[in-house]
């Protein structure tokens, strides 16, 4: 689960920059780029990390698209409400954006892992 919530960290910070790369006028684009790495990294490793595991915490009774909805909704809560606090209006659809992502990597990794163990299971054949 730890891996899955690393790699759902990376690719979103990555995802998260780019966004806030294109939207933001000033300094450069490679100084631009540069900090807003650093500063959606920060964020999503101290508020989404946390955020979905509390996810995967509600959610793990549940199953199939039931689990997917409640997951999404309880990240896209988070996602605002973090962005609520610490933001002023017009970023506040950027953490909500941020949360998406990260529900959304989070989900395809998951479900390839899960079909990737699948396969791994060892045929016995009967002689």
């Amino acid at each position: 689960m730890y891996k899955r919530k690393l790699i759902g960290f990376l690719i979103t910070g990555i995802l998260t920059s780019v966004i806030l790369t294109c939207l933001e006028n000033g300094l450069g684009t490679i100084q631009t780029f540069g900090l807003s790495l650093l500063f959606s990294s920060l964020l999503i490793l101290c508020l989404g990390v946390p955020s979905s595991l509390l996810s995967d915490f509600f959610t793990r009774i549940c199953y199939g698209k039931l689990r997917m909805t409640m997951a999404l909704f309880i990240h896209l809560g988070f996602g605002l409400l973090f962005g609520y606090i610490i933001f002023t209006e017009h970023l506040i659809l950027i953490t909500v954006v941020a949360a998406f992502i990260f529900w959304l990597t989070d989900e395809i990794v998951r479900f390839k892992w899960k079909h990737k163990i699948e396969n791994m299971v060892p045929i016995h054949y009967e002689m």
